[in-house]
């Protein structure tokens, strides 16, 4: 690991420990927890970093990481293999794509069994189909 390296990790440790203890020391019921969290996350991968590259770094591991690394780039440069990971990554992002049309198509009849729009209750939740008529039917009945 680079002494550039070894700064930046240290920092993001240090950044960690910094966020842990604003957290705990916070008395907001939210982000007090949140901010808790976010630290523990980085001060957590900073550390399996610095321990990871001293782990491959002792003479033991060094000459099987080496090799490690040496796999890693050519299987970087394969092209049938670039192909499939380009392949896998439109297929993901197919079905994400599709998943969301699907979620919000189907966000509609949802909230009108329910009567539910984002944790609110209405009597109608504007969504695609206009499920605002159950809003104005209710609006009339007011009026009479």
């Amino acid at each position: 690991m680079k002494k550039k390296d070894r700064i930046f990790w240290a920092v993001y440790i240090v950044a960690g420990m910094v966020m842990m203890a604003v957290g705990l020391k916070l008395d907001i019921e939210y982000y007090s927890t949140l901010l808790f969290a976010i630290g523990f996350s980085f001060m957590t991968n900073g550390l399996v970093r610095v321990v990871g590259n001293w782990y491959h770094m002792r003479p033991e591991n060094r000459e099987e990481y080496q090799e490690k690394l040496r796999r890693q780039q050519i299987n970087l440069k394969d092209e049938r293999k670039m192909q499939l990971r380009w392949r896998a990554g439109y297929i993901a992002w197919s079905v994400t794509v599709i998943l969301c049309f699907v979620g919000g198509v189907c966000d509609e009849p949802v909230s009108e069994i329910y009567g539910t729009c984002g944790g609110a209750v209405w009597t109608g939740c504007p969504g695609i189909r206009g499920c605002n008529r159950n809003l104005q039917a209710s609006v009339q009945e007011d009026v009479r």
